[in-house]
């Protein structure tokens, strides 16, 4: 699992507070997506059962089940993304430019991820 909670203390770190951001910087990030996850799981492994068994009344309960569960995995990173943001716009000035053709230094053994 990723490290979520990573994006909560660097922005926490180098803004001062936890006040005025899109995501709850006083939880546990990382809980709160695995829950999320989780949650999600349950109502997939139903539709799934249900699709099987052909029966199609509990196929649309799933499926309407599962529409919030997605909508909460979406709005949780669209916040952070949105904190992301606020914070560069909040920092322009202070953070140093980042230079033209720059690359990562070898000493952090950086893997570009490849697309999917």
């Amino acid at each position: 699992m990723i490290c979520i909670d990573n994006i909560k203390d660097v922005l926490i770190d180098l803004s001062g507070n936890t006040e005025g951001w899109h995501s709850d910087f006083t939880s546990n990030l990382q809980n709160k997506l695995t829950h999320d996850l989780a949650s999600l799981q349950i109502e997939l492994k139903l539709l799934k059962d249900a699709y099987q068994r052909n029966d199609l009344v509990t196929v649309q309960y799933a499926l309407m089940k599962i529409k919030p569960k997605l909508l909460n995995v979406a709005d949780f990173f669209l916040f952070l993304a949105n904190d992301i943001e606020k914070f560069i716009l909040i920092k322009r000035g202070e953070l140093p430019e980042i230079p033209e053709g720059y690359d990562i230094p070898e000493s952090y053994n950086y893997i570009v991820p490849q697309p999917y």
